[in-house]
């Protein structure tokens, strides 16, 4: 598996336009903010591609002698398991549920996350840069997202490659609708929303994972090694 991170900044998930002289500034306290938020929930960090996190189990920490030497065998793992839909799928922490909203639940933590859905739509696109560079597909219009995240800034973009298909990832956060400028934290983000996708077997694949500001407090590791889990099976030619 390969991966490249190319893109990070704060910038319309839109298609990238230049906005008028009136709007600048707006678009720039908009995406200032924006950028604020995601730093401290870790969103501005290296997107973690396909690597687990990490948690203890408590039943077989290390045992030490009174010299402190390790006496007993210690190994870190995670368990995971495999949710599919067609030939795509993603691999989340076996102990997550997903409800019949299509929400996430931690037994200890509670909720993780509000969504985790696939989706499927025919395109004429042969491969996934058929789409344009990643930092430039207009993401609302061209995966066939919800509407609100047509306002959404793109805080990273990423591409990997697993088994000869390219796969483009994406954090967006969606600001407030309205801001009190003697306010700062009103203007933060209500919305942190986490896509994979590619062109395989003739159509366009999408993995969308929303979580709110507390689920991404949370549980923001997890999903987004979730989202980097996302691959599709090819067809046998």
């Amino acid at each position: 598996m390969r991966a490249e991170i190319f893109f990070m900044c704060a910038c319309g998930a839109a298609a990238a336009v230049r906005p008028k002289a009136g709007t600048q500034l707006a678009i720039l306290r908009r995406s200032a903010l924006s950028s604020a938020f995601s730093c401290s929930l870790g969103l501005g960090s290296q997107l973690m591609v396909a690597r687990a996190a990490i948690t203890t189990n408590a039943d077989s920490l290390p045992q030490f002698d009174a010299e402190g030497k390790l006496i007993s065998e210690y190994e870190e793992e995670t368990a995971f398991r495999t949710i599919r839909s067609g030939a795509a799928s993603v691999k989340i922490l076996s102990s997550w549920t997903q409800q019949s909203d299509s929400s996430l639940v931690d037994p200890v933590q509670g909720s993780a996350a509000t969504l985790l859905r696939f989706s499927k739509s025919e395109t004429t696109f042969k491969k996934t840069r058929d789409l344009g560079r990643a930092e430039e597909v207009p993401l609302a219009r061209a995966l066939n997202l919800d509407t609100e995240l047509a306002r959404a800034d793109m805080v990273a973009a990423a591409r990997r490659m697993v088994g000869g298909t390219e796969y483009y990832e994406y954090d967006l956060a969606v600001p407030a609708k309205e801001c009190v400028p003697e306010l700062a934290t009103a203007c933060l983000p209500i919305r942190v929303t986490l896509l994979s996708c590619c062109v395989a077997n003739g159509a366009l694949h999408v993995v969308q994972v929303d979580a709110n500001p507390a689920q991404w407090r949370r549980s923001g590791k997890a999903l987004k090694n979730l989202r980097s889990t996302f691959v599709v099976e090819l067809a046998e030619a």
